[in-house]
């Protein structure tokens, strides 16, 4: 839009846009087509690979429509200008150029117009559509373009056999257009970044180093050539299982490069008797490696994003469980409350008025009253008790360590197991740690009453400066790790998911001296985003 003969802002924004993506294209372009023009050196008629077709059609697919005039013009002067200079006649290459871009622009279209919600990296429909369209299609037409157009005009030295050209169209297409699919989705979504360590980094680096100095060896032994050939295929799956489809693919077509850069000299398990037959064997054996690849990056990719949807329902799952145990903890704070307020209350005041009556009744009566009395005594304190338990109001006042051993001496004053507590005192731990850790003790208190019928029981809180450490231990009857994981109650479900909530893991095995063992080992930080629930036995 223009005002008084004077571009607006934003026109000018976007004609800057649109120079700047057409000068990107032909140096991209121009960097294609010299990488190509070194694999021709050798041999100017046996044409490795053509990567400027490939390199517009990257652009094309995830560019806006409005771009793609730019992008398309950009490649053309960049692969036109390349060529020019090695010597070829501009009109000849120039009207060759065009029409094999505009072939691109309508398989890059007609691609898009095909194009799923989901990834194409993990759609087989869409890779098999990629595959007949940009890997048969296009280079058979592109090839018989070249070839026709060819045969009448002074570049017939300059071009092979249309089965020459076909190979190294489909190739192309088949090593550059996934790499940059797959380092687009990285960059899209960062969470399908492979964890890769220095030590995965620097073997991959050293496996491909020792891979391509053996292919530059001279190789008289026939035996040798399957297991080299054998060898690149099974380093490219390790790498895609370690690194993703980016890191397999780029692994790939660098391989492929130094390849025929190799076999183009007649060195490698590829070199044969002349340089035609050497350059369609390195083209059928990337083309099988590269289509192989594919199809595994299909199913890796698949399962990446099932581990990547398991991570994200345990984390909403895990918020979801918090929130009940804060609501369920909130509920307990209320009936805890209302015990103690209500019906303890309630409680005193009978208690007092069966005290006034007993001053005023005959002595018969009186033996009644005080029963009753005593009762009553006995029903408030195991109100009193009860509210406890919902809501240890130590934990607000004092440390865990008090309240710990509080639950020791409750368990303490009642037959059957006697419990022994080693608790470290001055613990730094947050409201929602102590209370998590209470409750876990006392559950698993709970189930040693229950289950273990054991004479003793051991319960130790250790600290360090990284690290914490709950253990609760009996000597009664142990458990079956196996039934107990299989057939697991709502106390060992509630157990578990407190451990998660405190970025830890809870373990229950059976100890060598006969009982069971809980450990619940937790961090002293608590980190900011939970670990999906991992309960090991």
């Amino acid at each position: 839009m223009r005002t008084n003969g004077t571009l607006l802002p934003r026109d000018l924004v976007e004609s800057h846009r649109v120079v700047s993506r057409l000068v990107a294209m032909a140096a991209a372009a121009a960097v294609a087509q010299l990488i190509s023009i070194e694999l021709w050196i050798p041999a100017p008629r046996d044409h490795m690979l053509w990567l400027p077709g490939a390199v517009l059609m990257s652009a094309l697919l995830w560019r806006p429509y409005s771009e793609w005039l730019a992008c398309m013009l950009g490649a053309f002067a960049g692969c036109v200008g390349t060529l020019v200079v090695f010597g070829a006649p501009p009109a000849e290459v120039g009207g060759v150029i065009m029409g094999l871009m505009v072939l691109v622009g309508l398989a890059s279209w007609l691609l898009r117009q095909i194009r799923r919600p989901v990834s194409a990296l993990e759609d087989y429909p869409q890779v098999a559509l990629f595959l007949v369209i940009a890997v048969l299609f296009l280079p058979l037409a592109s090839a018989c373009w070249t070839w026709v157009l060819t045969r009448s005009s002074t570049l017939p030295d300059f071009v092979g056999s249309w089965h020459n050209l076909l190979l190294a169209n489909s190739l192309s297409y088949l090593l550059l257009v996934p790499t940059v699919a797959a380092l687009r989705r990285i960059r899209r979504h960062p969470e399908r970044r492979p964890a890769r360590s220095p030590t995965q980094i620097v073997l991959a680096l050293t496996m491909l180093l020792v891979l391509w100095a053996i292919w530059a060896r001279p190789w008289s032994s026939p035996v040798m050539e399957p297991l080299l050939t054998l060898a690149a295929s099974m380093l490219l799956v390790w790498l895609l299982l370690v690194f993703g489809a980016a890191g397999a693919f780029l692994a790939l077509l660098c391989s492929t490069l130094l390849c025929m850069a190799i076999s183009s000299r007649g060195l490698g398990p590829f070199a044969l008797d002349s340089i035609e037959q050497t350059t369609l064997a390195v083209q059928l054996w990337a083309l099988g490696d590269g289509i192989m690849l594919l199809l595994l990056t299909v199913l890796a990719e698949q399962r990446q994003t099932a581990r990547i949807s398991l991570s994200g329902a345990y984390l909403r799952l895990a918020d979801l469980t918090g929130r009940m145990l804060r609501v369920q903890e909130e509920e307990r704070t209320r009936i805890a409350r209302d015990l103690h307020d209500d019906i303890n209350q309630s409680l005193a005041s009978i208690s007092i008025q069966l005290s006034s009556l007993k001053r005023n009744t005959a002595s018969a009566a009186k033996e009644q009253i005080e029963k009753l009395q005593e009762q009553l005594l006995a029903v408030s304190g195991d109100v009193r008790r009860l509210s406890h338990d919902l809501h240890p109001s130590l934990l607000r006042y004092t440390s865990l360590a008090a309240a710990l051993r509080g639950l020791c001496d409750t368990y303490h004053s009642s037959p059957g197991t006697r419990l022994h507590c080693e608790i470290a005192d001055d613990v730094n731990l947050d409201d929602d740690q102590k209370l998590n850790l209470f409750r876990i003790a006392q559950e698993a208190l709970h189930n040693i009453n229950r289950h273990a019928h054991a004479r003793h029981a051991w319960v130790r809180l250790a600290v360090s400066e990284a690290e914490g450490l709950l253990q609760v231990d009996d000597d009664g009857v142990g458990v079956d790790v196996a039934e107990a994981g299989a057939r697991r109650g709502l106390g060992m479900i509630s157990i578990e998911e407190r451990a998660r909530l405190l970025g830890g893991r809870s373990v229950l095995e059976r100890r060598s001296e006969g009982g069971s063992r809980l450990e619940v080992r937790f961090p002293m930080r608590r980190p900011d985003v939970l670990a999906p629930p991992s309960v090991s036995s």
